[in-house]
């Protein structure tokens, strides 16, 4: 009887053998030996790498529950932290993939396609801003430039916390970066 990996499986192999070598260092033959499954078990269940990586940059978004992060309930101040809290798990948890997912889409544009899953959640959280922009709550400003500005520096604070773990990097107290945050986009 052939033995069953589940996809979570699959895709944490790849997903660690593309931080630890780069996309095309992780072939799939390696991603089939690091899940322990052959690699025609690889191509029969996803057809080829790409959309083998597809699918684990979506389980690895999916967790973020975004329709939930998302939801726009009328307070500014929970509906802001919510999302900064969703997005630090996120990056704490998938910052190196994200470093090397940007490295390897400047060297082949062809994976630009990656991008797709968090431009989608980006958009996600940038209706969110509209929203309040909307009910009066919110300058009138370009959505994604307000997005940027709120989730800018807590992915500096992950990506140096993360590059120099022997330096003492603060790490963002959430709830002053959303009074900060507020104080300077409130209408």
């Amino acid at each position: 009887m052939p033995k069953i990996v589940s996809d979570h499986v699959i895709y944490s192999a790849a997903i660690r053998l593309i931080v630890e070598r780069g996309y095309h260092g992780a072939t799939t033959k390696k991603i089939a030996h690091a899940a322990g499954v052959s690699e025609v078990t690889i191509f029969r269940k996803y057809g080829n790498k790409q959309a083998l990586v597809q699918q684990a940059l979506e389980a690895v978004v999916q967790n973020t529950n975004i329709p939930e992060v998302t939801e726009f309930t009328g307070d500014i101040r929970k509906d802001l932290l919510r999302i900064l809290r969703s997005y630090e798990s996120l990056t704490t948890q998938s910052s190196e993939l994200f470093i090397v997912m940007i490295a390897e889409m400047v060297r082949d544009p062809e994976l630009g396609e990656w991008f797709t899953i968090p431009y989608a959640m980006f958009q996600k959280m940038s209706r969110l801003i509209s929203s309040y922009q909307d009910q009066g709550v919110l300058r009138k400003e370009t959505p994604s430039d307000v997005l940027a500005a709120l989730l800018g520096p807590l992915m500096y604070v992950v990506l140096m916390r993360r590059a120099l773990p022997a330096t003492e990097i603060t790490p963002l107290d959430l709830q002053k970066h959303v009074e900060a945050f507020l104080d300077g986009h409130l209408a």
